[in-house]
């Protein structure tokens, strides 16, 4: 099956790709990561009122334009090539689906300030080492004057120091590892009893490991059942992060072909060399696989939940392997250079080796693929 843009989504692309190549070179991008924000709002505010794309997968009703997981490709595709910090994936692709799962007044409240750049989100899910969504220790209780006692802790909450309120998933009943019993909740960043440890991470990004012991009212408790908004929410964000892949590898490709084009070796360029030519004819067909792939997994985010885990698990665990080696081919070609801060190509690496972790590794998906063949039931994670 062949996969292209619509003439509107490449209108999409190309106007922030065009925002982007003036915005957001590698040495504006740098001073923006070693900044003390690390990320930059008036970029962010700008793609909102500029281009809009913050209101992408939210519907007018909630201040934005519509779209689905298709339309998400090439944002995050140019999103990838420019190594892009901002938390869009986080805020509008993840946050934005759980906040389209509830009917609350604050829900709407939220992704209305989102599309408008005035606020974004992070979620708390993750407890520990590993991906395991479902083992959660994080407690909510309700109390008898009304409202809820949040306690627990989160780790590697990518964003959580630049946003301006947190997701974060609780259990209200059940045990660790039950996908029952699962609850969603707003936590305003400023809320007193909220801790946040920041730390850099290696693709220039910014996570946060969180504890809390805190009271939020009843409008605070977005999604009762949260599970399998959760499973919605995380396999839509596994289908951006892989055409995010895409848009590294497609860097990748570009810089290595140019590197090649113009280093000499005996009076002639390298890309002269057959040995070379075919290591670069490897990484255009991983490549080109991994655009089908990226393609195949957004579609099928409207399918029944087996289908979508399916194509959602197959793509990430193709797509997380192949941005990974040939984030490790391009380093091989560049030489000791690739690994320098003066070259991007270091920086796209990195990035391809967080993307393959992302969400759960390529193991993680491919196990999960298999289960899901395996399971008549479609029993998820």
């Amino acid at each position: 099956m062949a996969f292209d843009c619509s003439s509107e989504q490449r209108l999409l692309r190309d106007a922030l790709s065009s925002f982007l190549a003036d915005t957001y070179d590698p040495e504006a991008r740098r001073k923006i990561v070693e900044s003390s924000g690390g990320w930059s709002p008036d970029i962010w505010r700008r793609m909102a009122t500029d281009l809009g794309i913050l209101g992408l997968g939210f519907s007018p009703d909630w201040g934005g334009v519509g779209g689905d997981g298709l339309d998400q490709i090439p944002v995050m595709e140019a999103m990838g090539q420019a190594l892009v910090v901002e938390p869009y994936l986080e805020t509008v692709i993840l946050c934005g689906s759980l906040l389209r799962s509830s009917d609350s007044l604050l829900a709407r409240q939220l992704a209305v300030a989102v599309t408008e750049g005035q606020a974004n989100l992070a979620l708390g899910h993750l407890e520990g080492c590993g991906f395991r969504p479902y083992h959660i220790q994080a407690t909510a209780q309700r109390l008898a004057r009304g409202g809820w006692r949040l306690t627990g802790r989160k780790s590697v909450v990518i964003g959580a120091s630049w946003a301006s309120h947190l997701l974060v998933v609780a259990r209200i009943d059940g045990n660790d590892f039950d996908r029952d019993g699962l609850g969603l909740f707003v936590i305003d960043i400023g809320t007193p009893g909220l801790e946040l440890a920041a730390y850099p991470t290696i693709d220039g990004r910014r996570a946060c490991d969180i504890t809390f012991a805190l009271d939020v009212t009843d409008e605070a408790f977005l999604v009762e059942g949260a599970a399998d908004a959760l499973d919605l929410a995380l396999d839509g964000a596994t289908a951006g992060l892989c055409a995010e892949a895409v848009g590294v590898m497609r860097r990748i490709l570009g810089e290595t072909h140019a590197y090649l084009s113009e280093r000499r070796q005996f009076g002639v360029p390298l890309a002269t060399f057959q040995a070379l030519q075919h290591q670069v004819a490897d990484m255009l067909v991983a490549l080109e696989l991994s655009s089908g792939q990226a393609y195949a997994a957004a579609n099928g985010l409207d399918a029944t939940a087996r289908e979508r885990a399916c194509a959602i698990s197959a793509a990430k665990a193709f797509v997380g392997q192949a941005a990974h080696r040939m984030g490790q081919a391009a380093v091989q070609l560049h030489g000791g250079m690739g690994m320098t801060d003066e070259l991007i190509i270091g920086h796209l690496f990195k990035r391809a080796i967080v993307i393959e972790a992302q969400f759960g590794s390529s193991d993680y998906h491919l196990n999960r693929y298999r289960m899901l063949k395996a399971d008549a039931r479609g029993r998820l994670h």
